[in-house]
């Protein structure tokens, strides 16, 4: 690929970056605002940096096409996943009142960032990767689904209909390469840097939670 004969490309508009990007400039606290809502928009904030340290000027017009809201929507819904999955293993106690707080965090903000009700689509793919869990399925599958899931969200303006180990939808070598280092550095640093907080989040602040906001 020639660098030099890549055009800047406009940056998709994101209604969720914007929301992350305000709430960050306020120091990822408003007094006031309830704990559970600052770890779910904190989960946001990191959701968008999905591909934000990939500044190389040789992908810039690939990488306009991953950072709109639906991507992102997408991104959002494998953490999820993950969140679910790690809190299985880790505090199964809290887990259903943290997924259910993020489910609906995350539905909330990305129905009203695509104006289209997300929640069916977001139970649909935490289950398909649920499923994938139980069939023993590794780390690498995971993110081949969601690059798949990528690449056919890149110009659909509402999520897409997936069937997860259906037929590849190819791309060319340079967009598939960038997709497959995204989502590696994607899961190998934002994922678990989230998870560290989440868990000071369940020992520090959970513990003065009352009984009536657990249920």
């Amino acid at each position: 690929m020639d660098c030099a004969d890549e055009q800047s490309g406009d940056t998709a508009e994101s209604h969720i970056r914007a929301h992350a990007n305000a709430y960050a400039a306020k120091g990822l606290c408003v007094p006031g605002t309830p704990p559970v809502v600052v770890i779910g928009d904190t989960m946001l904030w990191m959701t968008t940096a999905f591909a934000q340290t990939d500044t190389d000027p040789c992908f810039r017009s690939i990488r306009s096409k991953y950072l709109g809201d639906l991507p992102l929507f997408e991104i959002a819904a494998y953490m999820l996943f993950r969140i679910d999955l790690w809190l299985f293993t880790k505090y199964p106690a809290h887990r259903r009142y943290l997924v259910n707080s993020f489910f609906n965090h995350i539905g909330s903000a990305f129905e009203r960032a695509l104006g289209v009700d997300v929640s069916l689509t977001l139970k649909s793919r935490i289950e398909a990767y649920s499923t994938m869990v139980r069939r023993g399925t590794d780390t690498g599958e995971f993110l081949h689904n969601l690059g798949q899931i990528l690449l056919m969200s890149r110009e659909a303006r509402t999520p897409v209909e997936y069937s997860f180990g259906g037929p590849i939808m190819l791309s060319g070598a340079d967009e598939d390469f960038w997709i497959r280092s995204n989502l590696a550095a994607f899961e190998g640093a934002i994922v678990p840097t989230f998870l560290n907080s989440l868990e000071k989040f369940i020992e520090t602040v959970l513990p003065r939670t009352t009984g009536t906001e657990m249920q």
